[in-house]
């Protein structure tokens, strides 16, 4: 409250830590009041580690690892595809190949005592493991990377890389372009030396 008083709705909201904060304050107090209206409904406390979150705000360690998680996120829902594909195969596979088991005291013995059955398994858990490995080795990757190159590079270094000067004559900029009043806008925002 105390800083949206300060610094204004409009620069209060143009920060995203600001919004999330807004968020996790607001959602908290709505649980608060599902919780005093309907005790019974405790699900609302799910809600409450979200404002951990607010950790990533403190420290920018934290910062870079929640950003490399954010641009991770498409290699990760294709990767989860990959998996769910990959359990569905082994699935229908295996209730294929071992239809004809008497499933009645099934958990009695952990282990079926068949060899198919374990090559089974085991086909199954090297498969697992080898995406498994490969996401692993991706994301250690991924913030290994990020971590060299935010040591290697400091916030002058990287506003050069974005910017590029542009050196043009006047009378080629007038021979481009044809219409007077852009020419005119132009003139006050480019540098003529």
């Amino acid at each position: 409250m105390l800083r949206v008083l300060c610094l204004g709705l409009t620069q209060y909201f143009n920060s995203g830590w600001n919004v999330y904060d807004f968020s996790v304050t607001l959602g908290t107090f709505l649980g608060v009041i599902i919780l005093y209206m309907a005790p019974w409904f405790v699900y609302v406390v799910v809600l409450r580690p979200l404002r951990l979150l607010r950790l990533f705000k403190l420290k920018k360690r934290y910062r870079d690892v929640f950003g490399t998680l954010v641009l991770l996120t498409p290699l990760m829902c294709s990767t989860a595809i990959v998996m769910l594909v990959m359990y569905y195969f082994f699935s229908i596979i295996g209730m294929e190949l071992f239809a004809g088991y008497d499933m009645r005291n099934c958990c009695v013995y952990a282990v079926m005592v068949s060899p198919w059955s374990r090559g089974y398994f085991m086909l199954f858990y090297l498969f697992t493991m080898v995406v498994l490995t490969i996401v692993v080795a991706s994301v250690l990757e991924a913030f290994r990377f990020r971590i060299q190159y935010k040591r290697q590079t400091t916030k002058r270094e990287e506003e050069k890389m974005l910017h590029e000067e542009v050196h043009l004559k006047w009378e080629e900029m007038q021979s481009w372009v044809q219409d007077f009043q852009l020419l005119e806008r132009l003139r006050a925002d480019l540098i003529v030396g």
